[in-house]
């Protein structure tokens, strides 16, 4: 109740109640305001969390695989947060599905000036990296989705997109379950996570294994999903046990990179 409510147990008495077997029962109390040793506390929780933003520097790198050259953007003005995966920055596995993935993606041409425009989702955003580094491999008027459990991380996503003047829907969601049932992507990137604390969880990536392909735009013979996982991650067996058809465009002895298309 005390993390709930955004207190910590020093705003809150915590006195031994009884016990059975191995475990403890205790009875917490808030204490007196005057009592309260986190005055610096608000009532306005955006305002508390404002208070460990750090405004930093993205380097993104972007390849052209008919030359083989690998070129850098730079973002100024990031917004990371403590807790954030890989600090809110770019890590090396993202940094390898990005130099895997072509410098253009394919785009069907539109029959009509009515028909939606080029959707990308970023799945598991984190601060939005992904879809940062993806923006300038796309038409400008695409349509991006963002899509993270963790509200730290859509906050500074968020805030990221709203510096770069580029629109975008943040959205929180477990997997694919917060979206539109019927929303499709003609582009899917992620690099989502294989652990839970320090032991390997694969439930994310079965979840995208089992649903990317449904999600992948039907109209359009060129929409895929893209992803990195590290190399023991058993990527080719889960996609099967799926039935779903992933090839490997790129691995080295860390990192493999996989692509799904419809």
């Amino acid at each position: 109740g005390a993390a709930r409510d955004g207190k910590s147990f020093r705003d809150v008495s915590v006195v031994f109640v009884s016990a059975c077997g191995g475990f403890a029962v205790v009875k917490a109390t808030a204490k007196p305001a005057e009592d309260t040793k986190t005055p610096h506390l608000s009532d306005d929780k955006d305002e508390d969390v404002s208070r460990f933003r750090t405004v930093t520097t993205l380097t993104l790198p972007s390849s052209d695989s008919t030359t083989e050259k690998t070129s850098t953007e730079t973002v100024e003005n990031w917004s990371v947060y403590p807790g954030l995966f890989a600090g809110g920055g770019l890590d090396v596995m993202t940094a390898a599905l990005l130099r895997a993935m072509p410098d253009r993606f394919p785009v069907q041409e539109k029959s009509s000036e009515s028909e939606t425009p080029f959707a990308v989702l970023d799945y598991c955003a984190g601060s939005g990296v992904l879809a940062a580094a993806v923006r300038r491999r796309v038409p400008s008027d695409a349509a991006l989705t963002l899509t993270d459990a963790d509200a730290v991380a859509l906050r500074a996503a968020r805030e990221n997109f709203a510096s770069l003047k580029r629109g975008a829907m943040i959205c929180a969601s477990d997997g694919f379950s917060g979206l539109a049932p019927r929303a499709t992507f003609d582009l899917i990137v992620s690099n989502p996570p294989v652990h839970l604390g320090l032991q390997p969880e694969f439930t994310v990536l079965r979840r995208l294994a089992r649903e990317c392909v449904e999600r992948l735009n039907a109209n359009n013979p060129h929409a895929s999903c893209w992803f990195v996982a590290q190399r023991y991650v058993p990527v080719a067996s889960i996609c099967a046990d799926a039935d779903v058809e992933a090839r490997c465009v790129f691995s080295d002895d860390r990192f493999a990179v996989w692509k799904v298309a419809r």
